[in-house]
């Protein structure tokens, strides 16, 4: 299954001003695209716009990394790839970094607290897991 992101001419406007003016994007999956401008063009927004729908999002960032480590007197270089997640709630046009615990998440669906708390422990919410979690954000943007 390819994935893609594409937009056609997306608009924004704040009272008279517009900040995005008919912007078109196609994106296909493994493609890297990044937006440039200078401040105030409308970068931001339209990012927004792409990812926002109105509901509570929670994206993953990952980055790998190539650690090199050198054993004391030795020639050989030894090099182990880790990788480091972060987590973000995306919610009304505002990105958190945020730790995916319950605490942290229960904190930004403090508007249905009760349901969230009630869906969480029936459930058994693993929060380490992707797939528990976007679950659980599923459960929240439906009610």
């Amino acid at each position: 299954m390819s994935i893609s992101i594409t937009t056609k001419d997306l608009v924004k406007r704040y009272r008279q001003r517009t900040v995005v003016n008919h912007v078109s994007i196609d994106v296909k999956q493994g493609e890297i695209v990044g937006l440039l401008g200078p401040n105030g063009a409308g970068k931001t927004t339209t990012f927004y716009q792409v990812v926002g729908d109105g509901k509570v999002k929670l994206l993953r960032y990952y980055k790998k990394k190539v650690l090199e480590s050198t054993g004391f007197a030795s020639q050989v270089t030894t090099k182990t790839f880790t990788l480091a997640n972060s987590y973000y709630i995306f919610a009304n046009n505002q990105m958190t970094k945020i730790r995916p615990s319950q605490k942290t998440i229960l904190a930004a669906m403090s508007d249905k607290g009760d349901k969230m708390q009630e869906y969480i422990k029936t459930n058994k919410v693993n929060f380490k897991s992707d797939a528990a979690l976007a679950k659980l954000f599923s459960y929240y943007n439906s009610l």
